[in-house]
This record gives C-alpha cells, structure tokens and sequence, in this order.
C-alpha cells in the first residue's frame, strides 16, 4: 500500500478511531521511507531505508508498533504487504525470514503470549 492508498481508504470509512489512524499514520511512513530511500546515497536516507526494511522483515510481535502487530490491528496480511512492497529481494530471503522467525499472520503466537 503506497501513501495515496491510505488516503483513499481513510476518506472511504466513516468513523476510524484515533487508534487506528495512529497506526495507519506509522504504517503509511515506514512505506514513504522504504520507497523513497529505497536507493539513496546520503548515509541519513540510507539509514531511513534499513530502518524500515528491518522493521518490514522483523516478525516481533509482543511490541505495539511492530510492523505485525500493526497489520494484525489493522486486518492486513504482513507478508502481502511486504510482496506488493519488494521488501524480499528473493524468495530465498521471503522463505529464510519464515523459518527464522517461525511464524506468520494467521498462525497461532508463540506461547509465550
């Protein structure tokens, strides 16, 4: 989902909650500085770059604000986004981020929750 996406959607629903727009807002920012930075040259836009592929690729899920607890918040599919996204330079990379982290939307949280 790009910027304009969530505008459009936001305009479409007639009553979203603070709560909701918040984590809209933080969403809609990691994917402004993913696209934009994507090949930047300056070390600071480079870090914005990283910092939101790592937040796209992390599968925390005990944080708030982590980019699955996020899409879980707000009914979206994390591995849908990052694909429509590029965050997955392969399918090698997609595939090692599921074993590493061991677990993806839909299936049941660790039991430590």
């Amino acid at each position: 989902m790009v910027p304009t996406q969530y505008f459009y959607v936001m305009e479409r629903r007639n009553s979203v909650s603070p709560e909701s727009k918040l984590l809209w807002a933080v969403l809609a920012s990691a994917i402004h500085d993913f696209q934009e930075h994507r090949r930047a040259t300056r070390a600071s836009e480079k870090r914005l770059f990283q910092e939101a592929q790592t937040w796209f690729m992390s599968r925390e899920v005990f944080n708030a604000f982590s980019f699955v607890a996020v899409c879980q918040a707000l009914d979206l599919d994390p591995d849908a986004v990052c694909q429509r996204l590029g965050v997955w330079s392969s399918e090698g990379e997609r595939e090692t981020q599921r074993r590493e982290y061991g677990f993806l939307h839909g299936d049941s949280l660790p039991k430590e929750c």
